[in-house]
């Protein structure tokens, strides 16, 4: 299975569980690529307003595995454009100690959630011009990640003013 060359435009959610939901999980392999998502605005989301997770539906701290057929591969995924008012959480980027989700940007992002961004196992992350204001610090975290670039990043909260260019825990 897989999922390719997919544009989402021009879209409205209101009261949903999850905003944009990519899962997949060891066992189901498969690719998700060349993903384009813009002028997206989410309103009152209940957990995620973008998730993008490999393993899903999974309990414990991720144990790498041998790459296989059974291992799924997320790569060349962007969001633009895109607004939240309210959430749980702004974004989750979670791929596998293995198969690391890669080249996945974000450009003029602007939500308002409780927690704010976690990336974890993934290469080639890009966020340029990200508005936060999130209920808890930090506003970004992450956990095993290559290639990251931020430009333009302002996190709100709980705490000051984030600034621009910076990397790590924010």
């Amino acid at each position: 299975g897989g999922v390719r060359n997919v544009r989402v435009v021009n879209c409205i959610f209101k009261g949903t569980d999850i905003g944009l939901r990519f899962k997949s999980t060891r066992g189901r392999g498969g690719v998700v690529e060349n993903i384009e998502m813009s002028n997206v605005a989410m309103h009152d989301i209940k957990t995620d307003a973008i998730s993008l997770n490999l393993y899903y539906w999974v309990s414990g701290a991720p144990v790498s595995e041998p790459v296989s057929e059974r291992t799924p591969i997320f790569r060349g995924i962007s969001f633009r454009n895109i607004t939240c008012d309210g959430a749980r959480r702004a974004i989750e980027v979670r791929g596998l100690p293995e198969m690391p989700i890669q080249n996945v940007t974000f450009d003029n992002i602007r939500m308002t959630s409780k927690q704010g961004i976690v990336v974890s196992d993934a290469a080639g992350v890009r966020f340029n011009d990200i508005q936060l204001t999130t209920g808890d610090a930090p506003a970004i975290r992450c956990h095993n990640v290559r290639n990251l670039s931020m430009s333009n990043i302002d996190g709100l909260g709980p705490t000051e003013g984030l600034g621009k260019e910076r990397v790590g825990d924010l």
